[in-house]
């Protein structure tokens, strides 16, 4: 299976490090924050989240994704493919492309050097304050990111910014909702906006090339759809899937409806109907909670935490910090799969993240791949794992505007950048959802051979 590195999945962009609440998920946040235009003073805080234009910083690591195949019957061999990142991140002051209102924009140049190709990836995120409690939260507006090879998504939250940061810093817990609108164009002209709700559920509708257009839908309950006006010239018109009854899932490939025929003239006997072709039925046990739960966000601060040695933190700052763990679990049970992202940030009193490392598993149950058994189409059991690992390491020669952050390295780095060090990593997980979409229409396209040629035996 061809499975591009990411996921869109998407995807959740909520990085919150060290705060309380966020992206309508908090108490102590007002539904719609009045952001603080880009320039205003926030005392005290600017030593602590530092987003002043002309800040400058580097970020330097590794990216692996690895593809294992548990199929009952002919696994693929397991693949795996590294890159060596690159970032450069500079701050400016730029019109907010989400709200009415200027904001500090984080733009992230990311080069990965593979093998065979290397993919450059431009992303910036757009920061502000907002006034909350008796602090300030520092806020994520929206993301946008383009790739060398064609393909850009815009990630965008709504009237409540997704919350970073709470200000003055504090240990503690937090969490997000899902909420988010994606929007994305791939190299191969498909368009597609996602929008999913504060539960993780969502609607998907995508314009592909030659003119076909598909939905995408994710109900509460666990039943869905992926429905189209032009699978193979209107042959087949998708998939829905039942909600579990019994620990059972119906799988149904849905066909259009026949053109009604022309009326015969007046006092001619009524036309005889067009065939209709019924759906093809396949039942599925149940691999997920009677009571789905569609996402689930957990955000933990600790404290005297000793860096990990994967990490190379510069002695300069010492060996141990803060920890700041988010962990993000989703469902799909249209696509069929689980995704479990964990980012794990290391901070430095005074200087923030000087180490991040994030993972990513989807485990897929359904195998949209074609190339086996019908029998093994859709099940119980995980069909294949994709894994994601990146790990980034702050570099020195930084550049900062805030003298009261600026050690002698002057490599100092606010944690704001951890969400801008995150846009490829996070596009690399929409992308790895993307190619269950293509899988998706080449299972249906061999279905629909498949089908044709038993009824022509």
């Amino acid at each position: 299976m061809k499975i591009r590195l990411l996921s869109i999945g998407l995807v959740a962009l909520a990085a919150g490090l060290a705060a309380c609440g966020g992206n309508g998920g908090g108490t102590t946040t007002p539904p719609t924050p009045a952001p603080i235009p880009t320039g205003t003073p926030v005392p005290g805080y600017f030593n602590q989240r530092p987003a002043n234009p002309g800040d400058a910083f580097a970020f330097a690591g590794m990216m692996t994704a690895t593809n294992v195949y548990n199929y009952p019957a002919t696994p693929l061999p397991t693949t795996t493919v590294s890159s060596i990142i690159a970032q450069a991140i500079t701050v400016t002051a730029a019109l907010n492309p989400f709200v009415s209102q200027t904001a500090t924009d984080f733009n992230t140049v990311e080069t990965d050097t593979q093998n065979l190709r290397t993919l450059t990836t431009t992303s910036d995120g757009f920061y502000g304050f907002a006034p909350a409690g008796s602090g300030f939260n520092f806020v994520l507006y929206g993301l946008t990111t383009t790739d060398s090879g064609g393909s850009s998504y815009k990630y965008a939250y709504g009237t409540t910014p997704l919350i970073i940061d709470e200000l003055p810093q504090a240990a503690g817990s937090f969490t997000n909702t899902a909420a988010v609108t994606i929007t994305e164009k791939d190299a191969d002209g498909t368009n597609a906006v996602r929008t999913y709700n504060p539960d993780g559920t969502y609607t998907e509708t995508q314009n592909q090339p030659l003119g076909s257009s598909a939905t995408v839908i994710e109900s509460p309950d666990g039943s869905g759809s992926y429905l189209g006006n032009g699978f193979f010239n209107g042959q087949i018109a998708g998939l829905t899937f039942s909600a579990p009854v019994g620990g059972k899932i119906s799988a149904a490939i849905v066909f259009p409806l026949p053109p009604t025929p022309t009326p015969n003239p007046t006092g001619s006997p009524a036309p005889t109907p067009n065939p209709t072709t019924p759906p093809q039925v396949i039942t599925v046990n149940q691999w997920y909670p009677a009571t789905p739960k569609f996402y689930n966000e957990a955000d933990v601060a600790t404290t005297a935490v000793t860096f990990p040695a994967s990490c190379n933190v510069p002695a300069s700052y010492g060996t141990s910090g803060n920890q700041l763990t988010q962990t993000i679990d989703r469902l799909d049970t249209v696509f069929g799969f689980t995704d479990h992202m964990v980012t794990t940030s290391y901070l430095v009193a005074g200087f923030g993240p000087v180490c991040v490392s994030m993972s990513d598993l989807q485990t897929s149950y359904y195998d949209y791949l074609g190339d086996q058994n019908f029998t093994y189409v859709f099940s119980s059991q995980p069909q294949s794992t994709s894994t994601i690992l990146e790990n980034l390491t702050l570099q020195a020669g930084a550049t900062i505007k805030s003298r009261a952050r600026k050690d002698a390295a002057g490599s100092p780095i606010p944690s704001s950048m951890i969400v801008a060090g995150r846009a490829r990593f996070l596009t690399a997980i929409a992308d790895e959802r993307r190619s269950r979409e293509r899988a998706f229409e080449h299972y249906l396209k061999q279905r629909l051979a498949h089908l044709k040629g038993a009824a022509g035996r």
